[in-house]
């Protein structure tokens, strides 16, 4: 078997296994599909330049062990209101956790420093 066609197999398992419990416990994105969960925890893990593991427990998803995981529910809660409070005029631009993130865990929208 050739190299790129093992790296290809062992990608379709490792996002196969991540992925094949049902999503539990599910807080806030109530009413989604499996694959609508899937693809926004996908655009948060990009937004925020962090893996899952960096909320999740990996053996047990639905657990909320992680602080991470509750501060990054609190976050989404706040996007959720601005996108349903603030930004909810026609035409109106959605906020995501990129928007000031930037595919950083820590923001980094600083003003700058007088020099």
């Amino acid at each position: 078997m050739s190299k790129a066609l093992s790296t290809i197999l062992f990608l379709a398992i490792l996002t196969t296994s991540l992925f094949a419990e049902e999503p539990k416990n599910i807080k806030l994105l109530k009413g989604m599909s499996y694959d609508e969960i899937k693809l926004f925890m996908k655009q948060v893990s990009t937004g925020l330049g962090v893996k899952c593991q960096e909320c999740h427990n990996t053996k047990n998803f639905s657990s909320d062990e992680k602080e991470d995981k509750k501060i990054a529910l609190e976050m989404m809660k706040m996007v959720q209101g601005l996108n349903a409070n603030v930004f909810n005029y026609k035409d109106a631009p959605k906020i995501t956790c990129y928007t000031c993130h930037a595919g950083n865990k820590k923001t980094t929208n600083e003003p700058p420093k007088k020099q």
